[in-house]
């Protein structure tokens, strides 16, 4: 089985707003001590471990008339239970922090939660937690 997800973590909740589900955009309410919501880009869940795509930052741009401006951009995939590539990038005022784009192919769990680290967010050491459930995201999430 493989998971995949491209997308925002925010620290700002979601609000009451609602936004239909669809291939540009997901968003969900997270329930987490330091991440609020999250917002999937569905259409982008290709190889983005190189570097963060012209179309990410679009999306990141649009995300701040939702008011979600703060958090963390990653790229996450999963094949058959073991972790197989991260990407991550510290986003505040929904631009990307320079230098804070951090990547890893070392398929080892203990990387994530070193990564979130680095951008300042504490997870649980197996990397696990609601946005990563399969799911979540609905339809459009794997």
């Amino acid at each position: 089985m493989t998971y995949l997800f491209t997308g925002m973590l925010s620290e700002q909740p979601l609000g009451d707003i609602q936004v239909e589900d669809s291939e540009s955009m997901v968003l969900r309410k997270i329930d987490h001590h330091q991440f609020k919501s999250g917002a999937l880009f569905p259409k982008l869940n290709d190889e983005q471990i190189d570097g963060i795509t012209v179309e990410v930052i679009g999306l990141i741009q649009t995300l701040k008339k939702y008011n979600l401006t703060d958090g963390v951009w990653l790229y996450y995939f999963c094949w058959g239970g073991e972790l197989d590539s991260i990407a991550i990038a510290k986003i505040v005022n929904s631009k990307i922090v320079e230098g804070s784009f951090n990547t890893t192919d070392t398929q080892e769990w203990s990387e994530f939660p070193r990564l979130m680290s680095k951008c300042g967010y504490e997870i649980d050491k197996e990397g696990s937690f609601k946005p990563f459930e399969r799911n979540f995201w609905g339809k459009f999430g794997y």
